[in-house]
């Protein structure tokens, strides 16, 4: 399912987007329209579909507004739930606004209104080969640390078999030399120039460029101005942040960074963070998920 809900808190833009309450109700304060958001992510990851889609009506219900990355998700539930008639009725409700950013997504366009003016070649970038010269870096990235991008590889057609788990430090390496000059040539890559998929890729790469801190660093404004112009979503700005800050031997901000996790033990400890008590604050403000949630999830993956 593409990368859909396994990945889905890294690639989905972040935007507010209207929908229609089914029910009347008191509204939801900001700080709970996000709680309830990503307690339905969390379920959609644990597959746990009946719930998640419960979470969205009780979203959707109690909300004025929906985050367009919460409206994504839970429609990618119903349609899992083969609940299409519900999806379409929800669909039929959105702005203009909301159909814009979907457009941009290449999302639902069979079922988008007439007055809606967007195709699937709008969608593709501008040049497809540096798009999937990018993509095949990240690919090779992943493979270095055990994890096959089934989805990457067949939507791209990347040829796999020059690639294996390789060295990770000689594959960052060369995939950082590669990105050098790349960006050298044709100047810091846009979402129009490589798409959200090339995007993607480019904030892969930096994020793995530890051996070379001071260019990795000299990248946090161009990943800052990506987030800015919709090419990249906050999140990515705020885990290349902290990896750099972690790195220097300075506080992160956003709580990305572990100094310790135990499967066995169930422990699983936060390198230090600048101003603790207000760090949800901060991930609610970049479209992360709670502090306590992440926690949860990042044990979840090494049982």
């Amino acid at each position: 399912m593409k990368r859909s809900f396994a990945a889905v808190a890294f690639i989905i833009l972040m935007v507010a987007c209207q929908t229609t309450p089914e029910t009347e109700g008191p509204a939801l304060s900001k700080t709970a329209q996000w709680q309830l958001g990503w307690r339905m992510m969390v379920s959609t990851f644990e597959e746990d579909f009946s719930t998640a889609a419960q979470q969205f009506d009780s979203l959707r219900a109690y909300s004025d507004t929906v985050d367009l990355r919460f409206l994504t998700a839970g429609l990618e539930v119903l349609d899992h739930l083969g609940q299409l008639e519900k999806r379409d009725s929800i669909l039929v409700q959105q702005s203009d606004h909301t159909w814009e950013a979907f457009c941009r997504k290449g999302l639902y366009l069979e079922q988008k209104p007439a007055r809606i003016s967007c195709t699937r070649k709008d969608q593709q970038a501008q040049d497809t080969a540096l798009q999937r010269q990018l993509i095949a870096m990240e690919v090779r990235d992943q493979l270095a640390r055990g994890n096959v991008q089934d989805y990457l590889i067949e939507a791209f057609r990347i040829d796999t078999s020059g690639m294996s788990y390789a060295d990770g430090v000689k594959v960052d390496a060369e995939n950082r030399e590669a990105l050098k000059a790349m960006i050298e040539a044709h100047g810091f890559p846009t979402a129009e120039l490589v798409g959200e998929e090339g995007m993607h890729a480019v904030f892969i790469l930096i994020q793995h460029a530890d051996k070379d801190p001071e260019w990795q660093k000299a990248q946090l404004p161009f990943i800052e101005a990506a987030v800015k112009n919709g090419g990249l979503d906050g999140q990515d700005y705020a885990y290349l942040y902290d990896r750099i800050q972690v790195n220097a031997g300075k506080p992160q901000r956003y709580g990305t960074q572990f100094s310790k996790v135990d499967p066995a033990t169930k422990t699983i400890e936060l390198a230090e963070v600048e101003d603790p008590d207000h760090l949800n604050q901060r991930r609610m403000e970049v479209g992360m998920m709670p502090i306590e949630a992440y926690r949860a999830l990042v044990l979840s993956r090494f049982q």
